[in-house]
């Protein structure tokens, strides 16, 4: 297993590239297997997980960018889905990829963006940090899904409820 800092900075490196290309041809590819135990995670699932804080919660405090971040997770390790791209791209798992233009463009708020990155390796990083305990999905306070009231609700944070199911998966 590499060193941390030598882990921090193939991360870097790929995110580097990575932003140099398209990011419809760098979500075309297959990615690699994400495994935060083992300390490898692929640049591919970084990457997924980093647009999908920078989409659903640029705009949200950066426990909330967490939040996010962490609900991700928690739903590949639920669906036991091979990667985080996986999921991010599950059809309408997260309204941001259901926009042809979001997904086949790249972010255009760097700051936002870089932040969205740095939230994205930490919650690879520490997978037992997780602020909204294990919950699997979530929604803003604006909109009342059918699906909330058979979850349990786990908390708000800033315009974000978290969920988990009633029933542990077995």
């Amino acid at each position: 297993m590499a060193e941390p800092t030598q882990r921090s900075a193939r991360f870097m490196r790929t995110v580097s590239a990575a932003a140099a290309c398209a990011a419809g041809a760098l979500l075309a590819t297959a990615p690699a297997h994400a495994d935060p135990k083992s300390g490898y995670v692929s640049g591919s699932d970084l990457l997924c997980l980093a647009l999908n804080v920078y989409h659903e919660s640029r705009n949200q405090s950066l426990e909330g960018q967490l939040a996010v971040a962490y609900v991700t997770i928690n739903r590949a390790a639920a669906k036991r889905s091979p990667t985080v791209c996986d999921v991010v791209f599950k059809d309408g798992y997260f309204s941001w990829t259901k926009d042809r233009q979001k997904v086949n463009g790249w972010p255009t708020d760097k700051a936002a963006w870089e932040t969205a990155q740095r939230v994205a390796r930490t919650a690879l990083a520490e997978p037992a940090a997780d602020p909204v305990k294990g919950s699997t999905y979530f929604h803003t306070v604006s909109v009342a899904p059918d699906w909330a009231p058979s979850m349990v609700r786990v908390a708000r944070i800033g315009d974000h409820i978290f969920y988990r199911d009633r029933a542990p998966a077995q």
